[in-house]
């Protein structure tokens, strides 16, 4: 027999779910925080972090094995689907262990978890409860608790979705700040309310309103589940049971299975295709032998210059996957004895344009004797690269380029892309 009542506590970062859950603490209620235990999830070398790393990055691991958060927040909270793939792949994890920490609960259990229903918990939950505060308070508070920029804090809120519901299950909500916060409103939540059915079925349509309006009232209520009475008692009882155990028996197998069946492998390679592809692979491949480079610098360049778009053309008038000019694209036809063999259209043409982009950065490369200076000029022109190594401030040898002293903002970012994509090409497909 169920020996607790469980509420499900979430919120969006920095509405206040801390301040409300040290409410329910005060009142005698057991907390389990799934921040907490995602900590201990990425303890070194636990299955949880290597799944993580491997989609995220090998870099995301310190020397000693412990994780880099601000690395990892900085790729995760990138956007909505990179967040969303984290939760997807610590969210069994979590679940697993909040089944292992309420076997013997008892009284009111608080599961305070900010991804409550992403993961599916809110489903076991007798109550849930949603913290909202409004976006500069939230933004405040990120910036105060993470010590992050407000760039970094508006990065982190848009990569996060608006709170879900389940159709027919609306939470209570509760604002993170003022007096509803606090005192004998969180301790009503820690009582069972008994009442009429009418009673009841009043209590849940006004939550529903609660959360249709977003808060136009700002209380704090305990949100009742919909009760059918069974036809029997005993055989309820057990149905309920057996679903309980149903779902803990499919959390733990899950887990299990995503652990040891190389499920993280089957991830990790959806990731590198979708923000490192290998797109074109066969056109790369080709040109990248026939001009002696490195495949992993082409696609760097490729990803830089138009994200794998065939179709790109630039306000520059670049045109193509490598963003080649109508003049260059002359010029090289011309040395290679191919004039008029081609049309502009023909930079279209993934075929065409990777052959012409390699002879391009293989002249560079020939010609400067640097990969740096050649990216360089890729972007920005020989000419201007010939210039900058006649400058000290810029080149301390008169042969490579000191690249964050490179006078055009455009130029130096693009050359730190391509050397940071080409890495990571290196770290995912040729080691």
């Amino acid at each position: 027999m169920k020996r607790f009542k469980l509420i499900g506590l979430t919120g969006q970062s920095g509405a206040g779910k801390s301040t409300v859950s040290r409410v329910f603490a005060e009142k005698g209620a057991h907390i389990i925080d799934a921040d907490a235990i995602v900590a201990q999830l990425y303890n070194a070398q636990s299955p949880c972090l290597k799944t993580v790393a491997a989609c995220f990055g090998a870099d995301i691991l310190r020397e000693d094995g412990t994780l880099d958060r601000r690395l990892l927040a900085s790729r995760a909270f990138a956007d909505a689907e990179s967040t969303a793939l984290l939760g997807r792949l610590v969210h069994p994890f979590v679940t697993a262990r909040l089944f292992e920490l309420l076997r013997g609960a008892e009284g009111v259990v608080v599961f305070d978890a900010p991804q409550l229903y992403e993961a599916g918990a809110d489903i076991i939950c007798d109550a849930v409860i949603a913290v909202v505060a409004d976006k500069g308070r939230r933004m405040a508070r990120i910036i105060a608790r993470d010590g992050i920029t407000e760039e970094q804090a508006e990065s982190r809120l848009q990569a996060q979705q608006d709170l879900p519901r389940r159709a027919g299950q609306p939470p209570d909500l509760a604002e993170g700040h003022g007096r509803h916060a606090e005192g004998p409103h969180a301790a009503a939540l820690c009582k069972r309310r008994r009442g009429s059915a009418a009673t009841a079925r009043r209590r849940r349509m006004g939550n529903r309103r609660k959360w249709g309006e977003l808060m136009a009232e700002s209380r704090f209520t305990q949100n009742q589940n919909r009760r059918r009475k069974p036809t029997n008692k005993k055989s309820g009882s057990r149905g309920i049971v057996l679903a309980v155990w149903g779902t803990i028996l499919a959390v733990l197998i899950f887990a299990a299975v995503f652990v040891t069946s190389g499920y993280h492998e089957r991830v990790k390679k959806r990731v590198q295709n979708s923000q490192y592809p290998q797109s074109y692979s066969e056109y790369v491949e080709k040109s990248a032998k026939e001009f002696d480079l490195e495949p992993a610098l082409v696609y760097a360049v490729i990803r830089t210059e138009s994200s794998f778009n065939v179709n790109a053309q630039s306000p520059a008038g670049a045109h193509g996957l490598m963003q080649i000019t109508e003049d260059t694209f002359e010029h090289y036809m011309n040395l290679r004895g191919e004039a008029d063999k081609y049309t502009l259209e023909d930079l279209y043409d993934p075929a065409v344009n990777i052959e012409y982009g390699c002879n391009i950065l293989r002249n560079h490369l020939d010609t400067f004797g640097d990969e740096e200076c050649a990216v360089a000029a890729y972007n920005a022109g020989p000419g201007n690269v010939e210039a900058w190594l006649t400058d000290p401030a810029i080149s301390s040898d008169g042969k490579t380029l000191i690249v964050k002293n490179i006078p055009f903002e455009e130029t130096r970012s693009y050359v730190q892309r391509v050397e940071s994509a080409k890495e990571k090409y290196l770290e995912l497909y040729y080691q």
